[in-house]
Formats: structure tokens, sequence, C-alpha cells
């Protein structure tokens, strides 16, 4: 395609920028396009969805082979992330498949333009993609497992694990505003109240494990499960530091909207 755009940094208009959601597509299409020769392809996701996690759906003999798809504009080149890793593995848990993430960095072929991460419509793009990138099955235990399926029928999220890779996800200025309308604030405070929650569980012997599940607003729920299956607490926060993607609002949100069994 031949740019309409002359050399060099032209006269634009927001209307003229390509958006998140036209870069993913053109990541999913130059993807399709390379790896149709390797995999026969039959479905494609171009919308951007984290919590689905497939892009692209194929096949490669009798195995099929999910592609979750994230693209950048260069310089960057997008790395896969521990929640998007926890993602497909569940998926590949859940449904057996061979899942892969396929990074896709697009820059402008003007120099000025692709220095300065300038993305115009009806511009020419190169396109940097390292191939596919294969996520092999964690040695989860059995008791694991049964939480990922039982994450799935949320919308899949990241599993924490324990309460100090939770306090890990903690912004310096966070606030956590409890149901009884009181809130409390800063790091220190905000650790001080969860080791309470969990010495409390510890003590009366109930075992929980902890996730983080995105919703369709890219809100992101956290979820107490105890030892039977069930989930007790959620915790919804829409504030997320651009800078570092830490916590910086918590909310209660009482009772529980999902209601989660193990299969």
């Amino acid at each position: 395609m031949l740019t309409k755009w002359k050399e060099g940094i032209p006269s634009y208009k927001d209307t003229d920028l390509l958006t998140k959601n036209d870069i993913y597509k053109m990541a999913v299409d130059y993807v399709s396009e390379y790896e149709e020769g390797n995999i026969k392809l039959f479905c494609f996701s171009k919308d951007y969805d984290i919590r689905t996690g497939v892009s692209i759906t194929g096949r490669t003999g009798y195995d099929v082979v999910y592609i979750m798809v994230r693209s950048s504009l260069a310089p960057e080149q997008v790395k896969m992330t521990e929640f998007e890793r926890h993602v497909l593995i569940a998926k590949s848990f859940i449904y057996g498949q061979s899942c892969y993430f396929a990074s896709v960095s697009i820059g402008s072929k003007d120099e000025a333009r692709r220095e300065k991460g300038l993305a115009l419509k009806d511009d020419d793009y190169y396109y940097t993609y390292q191939g596919l990138e294969y996520v092999p099955r964690a040695n989860y235990n059995q008791h694991e497992i049964l939480l990922l399926q039982a994450l799935e029928e949320l919308g899949v999220g990241y599993y924490i694990k324990n309460a100090d890779n939770f306090k890990k996800l903690i912004g310096d200025d966070c606030k956590v505003y409890l149901e009884d309308g009181t809130t409390i604030s800063g790091y220190n405070n905000v650790c001080k109240h969860y080791d309470k929650c969990f010495l409390a569980l510890k003590e009366k012997g109930v075992k929980t494990d902890y996730f983080l599940s995105r919703a369709e607003n890219d809100s992101v729920v956290y979820i107490e499960y105890v030892s039977d299956g069930s989930a007790t607490g959620t915790l919804v926060y829409a504030k997320v530091s651009d800078e570092d993607g830490l916590i910086q609002e918590l909310r209660y949100d009482s009772p529980l909207k999902h209601k989660v069994s193990f299969r």
C-alpha cells in the first residue's frame, strides 16, 4: 500500500490515528498470513479481549492450536505477561489444546514517524514478528487445576497463589473502601489489614486461594476461594497505575455476583 503521507511528521488530526484495536487487527492479520502454511486457521478474533486470551484458532493435524496475539508500536516489542501466561496455561489445561503467544511490533516505514511511535491510517508499515512462542503446560497439582477450572467460569484470570504475592500488587498509595464505609489508606496499612484477614482464616484452618479475574470493562476482580470450593468474597478495583500496573484502589463488592463450584 502506498502511503498518502509525506515524509516526516505531517499535520494530522486525532481521527487520522490508528486505534489500539486497529493495531491489534493488523497484528492478527499479519500472524494469520505468516502462519497460514504451518497451521490451518479457521477462527479469528479481531477485537482485543484479554479475558478470552485467544486471537486465532487453528489446527495442525489432529491438534487444535490457540494463538494469543499481542501488538505494540515500534520500537517496543511486547512480551508475554504473567497474567497472559496463566490465561494460556488455564486454556491448555481445560481444553487440552496447544497454546502459543505471538508478539507483533508495527512501525511506520517513515523513519521519523517510526521513532516517534506515530501510527497514522493509510500509512506503510514494517512488521517485526519473532514467531510463535509455545506455552508449556505447567505441573500444577490437582487442587490448583480445579481452581483454574473454576476461574474459567468467571473469565480466565491470574492465579495469585498466596497472600504475599497479592501484597506485591498493592501500590504505595492504595486505598481500600470497606463495606462499613471506612477507608484504609497507604501500602503499610493496607498490608496490615490483609495480614489480619489472612491470619484469621489460617487460625480457623481455612485453606484459601486468591485470583485476579478481568471483567469485560477491564476492571479487575479479586476473589477468595476456600478449600470447599466456594467463593467467599470479592473486591473490585478500577484504578491501576499506568506506570507500574499496581493496584491504586480496591472496593468491596458484596454479595458475590459469581457463584463458582468445582466440577
